[in-house]
């Protein structure tokens, strides 16, 4: 019975952790961007 709930205690974690590692990945591609100077509207020259 205790091995069970460990059992299943170690599965929600390990999913619970991959979530969360997949969520911050997520984060981090929508929060990407150029440089100022990529942009060609961008009106000076560094």
């Amino acid at each position: 019975m205790f091995n069970e709930l460990i059992i299943n205690v170690v599965a929600s974690a390990i999913l619970l952790f991959f979530g969360y590692l997949y969520g911050k990945f997520r984060e981090r591609k929508l929060h990407e961007g150029k440089n100022l100077d990529d942009y060609d509207f961008y009106p000076f020259d560094l």
